[in-house]
């Protein structure tokens, strides 16, 4: 059988808990597939903005956020399906009872300031696009 594409994911897979690099047995393994016409896809938890550890891979695309995001490696996007934000709420506050119409509005601020800082965005609304 002649395999087409393999997705792996990244946090214990392919990048070691104990290094937090890829080793270099995994990238040659990835490019000896490219080279057999196999796509390699990137799976993960992760949003597509978090994936320096992997900028050295050969790698087609990403399926980022659990699968909420789906874009090809140079960002393009091809699918996406994000959860409504009161939907959230309200499976968050069923799994942990915790109730987020009442976090504090500054913890909530702090914590978007410090995604959109490491993630080199310009604001909230860049951020959110």
């Amino acid at each position: 059988m002649k395999y087409k594409a393999i997705f792996s994911d990244l946090d214990g897979t392919l990048v070691s808990f104990k290094t937090h690099k890829v080793p270099e047995s995994a990238k040659q393994a990835i490019e000896e597939a490219r080279r057999k016409g196999v796509k390699f896809f990137i799976s993960t938890g992760r949003p597509y903005t978090d994936l320096k550890v992997a900028e050295d891979l050969p790698y087609d695309g990403v399926v980022a956020l659990n699968g909420a995001e789906c874009r090809w490696r140079d960002g393009r996007l091809v699918e996406e399906h994000y959860l409504d934000y009161e939907d959230f709420k309200k499976y968050v506050l069923n799994l942990t009872s915790i109730d987020l119409n009442a976090y504090k509005e500054k913890q909530m601020k702090r914590r978007i300031d410090t995604l959109i800082s490491r993630n080199k965005f310009d604001g909230y609304d860049s951020y959110c696009e």
